[in-house]
């Protein structure tokens, strides 16, 4: 599973209580819905609430239930401008700030994706997790805090988070001044073969001669039983269960994409860190799957913990395909698209549906405006690019040899200056 990894620069970490923290928290008091919990000062100067915000579960439906959804904020001056970062997934406390938010010398504004960690109703109705709720969730984040952040918002995301900040742009283009999306990507398909293809291009070198060789060394018998019993031990003494999938369908699932998600974290200096399945011991040959494809994800907790994310896979945002075709006879476990045999958090999966997303895309290539688009030119996400106009201050940068974490600081200096000039355009007042 290509589980996204948000892309922020950690600026700082949190220096306890203060009184300005509990007077901000205080002064917060005036937002409708949001609920502070607590509050603290970090080293960069910013004072960081962590909220509830209150959100109905269905944006449609004024009788609809509520649920908490989690925020972060990191304050630095109600009248300076202020970046909403949608996450795309559950939020962490360990992260800083994003880019733009240094760029901009901006407030910050992190909202959890609705139905992921803290931010999940209960019970859940997992038929709302679609782009267009999500984009009702920070419509009405963006429209409450506006009451105290008076300056101009800005929004970003990273991956799935970048879809998130496209899709409230497309639901909603006034709400803020501009959007950066990093990495995010449009999928078509529960295999899209374009990834496929992306990952062959990327692999045409020793390195990806090394990686396929691997793959078929850990799936060939006897040494996949031997690496199936030591998963599952190992699984189980960190406490991860495997009864869902069983150990050795993960041992495959993770082996099959390993190639996909070494070229989106790593790149070619990593190459030297590819095992010889042959000589090395079980321990350094899962702990190289485990280092690109983290088997705690594929466990019984880690599925459980996002099926916000397989559900809407399935539903609207699709996945990739992974190059298999040479692992030939040694597939046991490829009787369904991945995401579908993740999914236990209903009984009936919804049927995907390619129209929102192909509708924020036709959005995004012809009226978007104030947007900024980077990717990574070996990140295999790239495959499925947004694409725009060119026009309404719209652009699409790649980063040479950048991956999943590709930021505008990784840019030519001409280039990344002309990216910043456009965005302290947008706010200026």
């Amino acid at each position: 599973m290509k589980r996204f990894t948000l892309l922020a620069l950690l600026v700082a970490s949190a220096c306890g209580d203060s009184d300005e923290g509990s007077g901000l928290a205080a002064e917060l008091a005036v937002v409708p819905g949001l609920d502070v919990l607590a509050a603290d000062t970090w080293s960069d100067g910013r004072t960081r609430v962590i909220a509830d915000f209150e959100q109905p579960v269905d944006h449609d439906d004024p009788s609809s239930p509520t649920f908490r959804q989690r925020l972060i904020i990191f304050h630095h001056d109600a009248a300076a401008p202020t970046v909403m970062s949608t996450q795309g997934y559950d939020i962490g406390l360990g992260l800083g700030t994003t880019e733009p938010t240094a760029i901009l010398v901006a407030n910050e504004v992190q909202v959890e994706h609705r139905f992921f960690g803290s931010s999940v109703p209960e019970p859940a109705d997992w038929s709302k997790v679609t782009i267009s709720q999500a984009a009702g969730d920070h419509h009405a984040v963006v429209a409450a805090l506006s009451v105290y952040y008076s300056g101009p918002w800005v929004s970003t995301g990273a991956s799935k988070g970048g879809v998130a900040a496209l899709a409230h742009r497309r639901f909603y283009p006034d709400d803020v001044a501009g959007t950066v999306a990093y990495v995010a990507p449009f999928s078509v398909g529960l295999a899209d073969p374009r990834y496929s293809s992306y990952v062959q291009d990327l692999g045409a070198s020793s390195c990806g001669a090394a990686l396929r060789d691997f793959q078929e060394d850990v799936l060939t018998e006897p040494r996949r039983g031997e690496l199936v019993a030591s998963l599952d031990e190992t699984m189980n003494q960190r406490g991860f269960g495997t009864s869902t999938l069983g150990a050795d369908r993960i041992l495959e699932l993770t082996t099959v994409e390993t190639a996909f998600t070494f070229w989106q974290y790593g790149g070619v200096d990593d190459c030297r860190l590819i095992p010889d399945v042959a000589d090395d011991s079980d321990n350094e040959v899962l702990a190289f799957i485990d280092a690109t494809n983290r088997f705690a994800l594929w466990s019984d907790e880690g599925i459980e913990a996002d099926q916000g994310y397989w559900l809407a896979v399935v539903g609207e945002q699709g996945y990739p395909a992974v190059p298999k075709g040479h692992l030939g006879g040694l597939l046991r476990h490829d009787d369904q698209p991945t995401p579908l045999q993740m999914i236990t958090a209903t009984s009936s999966p919804p049927a995907y549906d390619p129209a929102p997303m192909q509708d924020v895309a036709d959005w995004v290539a012809t009226q978007a405006s104030n947007v900024v688009l980077v990717y990574g030119a070996r990140d295999p996400w790239t495959a499925g690019a947004f694409t725009v106009s060119g026009i309404n201050d719209t652009s699409s940068h790649l980063v040479a040899g950048g991956n999943h974490l590709a930021r505008l600081q990784s840019l030519p200096q001409s280039e990344r200056d002309a990216v910043i000039d456009r965005l302290r355009a947008w706010v200026a007042r």
